[in-house]
């Protein structure tokens, strides 16, 4: 009866723990001081207040308040101070404003609130900083979405080591998808891209994936693009690319697809190497990945144009068939070869 009686104290205690631990993994006002390093510190310190939490594909209302600090840059106090919004633009959109003006002159204790707004459109830790233009000084904050779109992390960036899924894929709720390119790929590839998908996928039905690319510098004609996809059937091809193509300009085409119903990722590959190019100057290729996985119902689970690395077993389809032959697994198609 006693060891009972201790054990249900156990339980409840370590209960307790846990679910103090997880609420404060989850905080709707965030501070961020000012360094101690003089290195770091900037001319103010700030905060943030939520005015909702963040979920996938739903506005987030936020205001910061930054106070000025008692020791300002020389040559700073009677100007304005520019603030500007960073973030990666294909894992949240902003509603608001991205560039804020704070009057001057300034003195310490003075402050200075505004609002942001933004959707989150991936799952993963991403955060948005706050940056004093041309001076030290920022404020920050960071927040994790799971995959299955449950808020994990609210709270200063670097802090969430530990409580986010290292998978990445986008959340969709209406009638087509769209994938951006992430921003620090941009310009550094032969093309820049984006991709539509339309309709929602579902197993067994037809769906089409819309690519957008732009040349980012002039490509000769002797550049490669193959496509590889992998449990999916192909109703039809883009026509196929002929002759050089200048920078700047932009190709589209149309790729239709049908799931199979197999407990695997699902995955479009498309792949383009520049043949011609000798030097070090531009990439000679590029991937461009579309991955997807399905949930039991055939309804679509997750997707994105990064890998998803390997799959938990929990996520895949239980109730459709481990594997095809491989040689039916995968198919390859040209749409420009040399």
């Amino acid at each position: 009866m006693r060891e009972d009686m201790i054990r249900r104290i156990l339980y409840i205690t370590l209960l307790a723990l846990t679910i103090s631990t997880a609420r404060a993994q989850i905080s709707s006002h965030i501070e961020n001081k000012a360094s101690l390093n003089p290195a770091y510190r900037g001319s103010f310190s700030g905060y943030f207040d939520f005015e909702n939490l963040p979920e996938p594909l739903k506005p987030t209302r936020v205001k910061f308040t930054l106070e000025v600090l008692d020791k300002i840059e020389p040559g700073r106090r009677d100007i304005d101070w520019n603030l500007k919004l960073q973030y990666v633009d294909n894992a949240v959109r902003i509603n608001s404003d991205t560039l804020f003006t704070w009057p001057g002159p300034h003195k310490p204790g003075d402050r200075y609130s505004n609002y942001i707004e933004f959707v989150p459109l991936m799952s993963g830790a991403w955060d948005i900083t706050l940056e004093h233009l041309g001076a030290k000084g920022h404020i920050s904050f960071q927040w994790c979405i799971d995959c299955d779109g449950e808020l994990k992390y609210l709270g200063q960036r670097s802090l969430s080591k530990g409580y986010c899924t290292p998978i990445r894929t986008m959340f969709f709720e209406s009638d087509s998808i769209f994938i951006n390119q992430f921003p620090d790929s941009r310009g550094r590839k032969p093309f820049d891209y984006g991709l539509t998908i339309k309709p929602i996928p579902q197993i067994g039905d037809t769906f089409s994936i819309f690519y957008h690319f732009i040349a980012n510098y002039d490509i000769s004609e002797n550049y490669k693009m193959m496509l590889e996809v992998y449990n999916m059937d192909v109703v039809s091809l883009p026509e196929k690319l002929v002759g050089p193509i200048p920078k700047n300009s932009k190709i589209a085409f149309e790729l239709k697809l049908v799931p199979r119903a197999v407990s695997d990722a699902l995955n479009v590959m498309l792949s383009i190497s520049d043949c011609s190019i000798s030097n070090k100057e531009h990439p000679k290729s590029q991937l461009v990945p579309c991955t997807f996985i399905f949930s039991d119902d055939g309804s679509l689970k997750y997707v994105n144009d990064i890998r998803l690395g390997d799959p938990r077993h929990a996520s895949l389809p239980q109730s459709f068939p481990k594997k095809i032959e491989s040689k039916e697994r995968k198919s390859v198609f040209y749409i420009k070869s040399e």
